[in-house]
């Protein structure tokens, strides 16, 4: 981290530390207790125990602390990074990429929407996986796992993108998130409740702000603004 945080863009470093801990929690999955048997669907029960015992090998203090249908929080109460955290508060993605590596390989599609605790170096800080892309994961900010593979040439610097997007409104950022997501326009109206006609007006405003031809622009576009993440 030292090494590479000086030399690299932000957005890159960030994308390098999400795939640092997705890689490592892929590695580590064969080491969870109780693995579930060949051709057994790998539950939330399983991903729970999974983190759980991989916590316990690593010293890693995290722990669940609620789970619904949809979405496992963990609770994290000591920084595994210590004072490193306090300058740099980007090491949690570590943390996120673990959590969500794993359940975007077993779940399809998953949100990892860190909550930083108080305190240098913080405490008691939360970390939310949505398991698979559900209503509820679309109204949140988060990382998405599997990641989308980009170049790091592809990423523009936050100086360059900030101008085009202070042109749009809350909801036409909301929308070129979920673009950025991979979602249809059918997708869009039904998480945001919306017309598939009021989606495609909002698209189609988007195009002429940001001066942009089509959706692919718009995708790329979502994915350099970090509103969807890489």
């Amino acid at each position: 981290m030292d090494s590479v945080r000086a030399l690299l863009h932000p957005t890159v470093y960030e994308k390098l530390l999400r795939q640092i801990g997705a890689s490592m929690g892929e590695q580590a999955v064969r080491l969870c207790a109780e693995p579930p048997k060949p051709g057994t669907p790998f539950s939330r029960e399983d991903y729970v125990r999974c983190i759980e015992s991989l916590g316990r090998r690593w010293g890693w203090e995290c722990s669940l602390k609620e789970a619904t249908a949809d979405a496992v929080t963990f609770r994290i109460p000591v920084c595994p990074f210590g004072a490193r955290a306090n300058g740099d508060p980007n090491v949690c993605l570590v943390e996120s990429g673990i959590l969500g590596g794993i359940a975007g390989n077993r779940f399809g599609p998953s949100k990892v929407a860190v909550h930083r605790g108080e305190g240098a170096p913080p405490g008691q800080c939360e970390i939310v996986v949505y398991l698979g892309r559900t209503t509820r994961s679309l109204a949140v900010n988060g990382a998405v796992y599997p990641e989308a593979l980009g170049s790091p040439e592809e990423l523009i610097p936050e100086t360059e993108r900030e101008p085009s997007l202070a042109k749009l409104s809350q909801r036409e950022r909301q929308i070129l998130r979920l673009v950025g997501e991979g979602l249809s326009n059918k997708d869009i109206a039904s998480a945001l409740r919306l017309s598939v006609r009021t989606v495609e007006g909002h698209i189609n405003r988007l195009r002429s702000k940001l001066t942009v031809r089509g959706r692919t622009d718009l995708i790329r576009l979502a994915l350099r603004s970090k509103l969807a993440s890489l």
